[in-house]
């Protein structure tokens, strides 16, 4: 065990345990769900060139939530027009 873990914690604690736990606690401050995977969270804030850089792969960036982000921006968006402007 590494000695670079804050004090207090059980002596079991790992830093994927540490590091989800810190995502937790960031999702909760932003007011998500506690039910998001601190994966998801990690992954949302992941820059596709901190990802590249690191060596993290394409697949651990936002890039691809930023995709289903705008299209289910679009979805919302087009349904409104379609319904407010019926012409």
């Amino acid at each position: 065990m590494s000695t670079n873990l804050p004090p207090g914690l059980p002596r079991h604690t790992t830093r994927e345990e540490l590091s989800a736990s810190r995502w937790t606690a960031v999702g909760l401050e932003l007011g998500i769900p506690a039910s998001v995977p601190p994966e998801l969270l990690a992954q949302a804030f992941c820059h596709a060139s901190y990802a590249r850089e690191t060596g993290l792969g394409s697949t651990a960036s936002n890039q691809r939530l930023e995709f289903l982000g705008d299209a289910v921006l679009g979805l919302v968006l087009a349904k409104h027009l379609f319904l407010q402007y019926p012409e």
